[in-house]
């Protein structure tokens, strides 16, 4: 069951006091920097620096970033993913661990000062299959700019636009400043959305095809938001329902719109 609304105010209230945070450390500088530290398991396992791994020993990849934008692009050619970095003072850090590949934006730290933006770039070879990709960002957009098919997408982003198209099945997304906008070339079976002062567009492929979504059943929660949608949707109890409401769709938001649209030709970034 959802958390009341009170609950979600109180939570949404000490989010933004972080993101202020975020903000006035932008401000004072180009660094961001703040008291607390950044930590993980197995530590010293990890390399240092860029690199590329054999695309068909990885199922999952999670990616936790601190300061700076994350691109997903199409890599043609190799049969690898690859993963470098731009800026910094600071390499990043990966290690695979069974199927799974995993980016850290720097080593461990004990206090998070002066830590210099740098950005990522995921690059994912043509036709490539996830089971999970979860990234985790403090400060800077994530984009994708690739149709992988990936069963269950996860983004949780403070300050930074989520702008996302590829193949899902599942996607759960979390900002508090910055919009999201999602496309994917796929059925979808469920997306749980939340925002704080950020607007939330989701695209459908609609071909007539196979693969386009039968239907879905959307519930909106908001504060000052509305929905607005171009699928010949009623309104039954607390839903919006299209068609058969076989895709779980769901929606929280202080002060930001939600757009379902539908989308017959990819687009462009």
């Amino acid at each position: 069951m959802k958390a009341s609304i009170i609950t979600r105010i109180v939570l949404y209230s000490v989010l933004i006091l972080v993101l202020c945070g975020v903000l006035v450390s932008g401000i004072m500088g180009s660094s961001f920097g703040f008291g607390t530290g950044f930590d993980y398991e197995d530590a010293k396992l990890y390399t240092a620096g860029g690199g590329s791994i054999d695309s068909s020993k990885i199922n999952e990849i999670e990616i936790e970033w601190i300061d700076g934008d994350i691109n997903i692009i199409e890599l043609r050619g190799a049969d690898i993913i690859g993963f470098s970095e731009e800026g910094g003072s600071e390499p990043m850090q990966y290690l695979v661990k069974g199927d799974k590949l995993m980016i850290k934006f720097c080593k461990p730290l004990r206090f998070m000062k002066n830590v210099d933006s740098k950005t990522l770039t995921l690059e994912l070879p043509v036709g490539k299959s996830l089971r999970k990709l979860a990234i985790e960002n403090i400060n800077g957009d994530v984009k994708s700019y690739v149709f992988a098919d990936i069963d269950s997408v996860s983004i949780e982003n403070v300050n930074g636009d989520v702008d996302m198209q590829g193949n899902f099945e599942n996607i759960d997304c979390e900002t508090v400043s910055g919009d999201i906008r999602f496309f994917t070339g796929k059925t979808l079976h469920s997306g749980d959305f939340e925002s704080v002062s950020s607007d939330i567009t989701l695209e459908l492929f609609q071909t007539g095809g196979a693969n386009d979504v039968k239907g879905f059943s959307a519930e909106f929660d908001s504060i000052s938001g509305k929905l607005d949608t171009d699928f010949d949707v009623s309104v039954v109890g607390d839903a919006f329902v299209y068609g058969d409401g076989g895709c779980d769709l769901d929606f929280d938001t202080v002060s930001g719109n939600v757009k379902i649209l539908r989308q017959a030709n990819h687009r462009g970034n």
